[in-house]
């Protein structure tokens, strides 16, 4: 379960203005799944839609991981694009314990 590598105090951090954007913890971080889920899985409806080309671009001594993906969608018209998004995250005790995310 992805729960299960979450860290007890997880912080998901969005840009404001996404429908899944702001600042998610605790009791809030189903909700913003459930939103993301919404938008995000409609435009990603094949294996290759979905594959994220993920690239670490920088690590520390302290957990923090910056990483850069490509996200693949097709619209409801049919419509291909990409867009990117620069990840912060840092791991603590071997646990996701924040994700900051920005839509390049």
């Amino acid at each position: 379960m992805l729960q299960n590598l979450y860290h007890p105090e997880i912080e998901f951090h969005w840009q404001p203005g996404l429908p899944y954007g702001g600042f998610f913890t605790g009791a809030t971080i189903p909700k913003m799944q459930e939103r993301f889920a919404s938008i995000w899985f409609p435009l990603q409806p094949t294996e290759e839609r979905r594959r994220m080309d993920a690239r670490v671009i920088a690590t520390s001594t302290t957990g923090r991981v910056i990483v850069n993906y490509v996200w693949k969608c097709l619209s409801p018209d049919g419509v291909a694009f990409e867009t990117e998004t620069l990840a912060d995250y840092a791991i603590e005790k071997e646990q996701l314990r924040r994700a900051q995310m920005f839509l390049l």
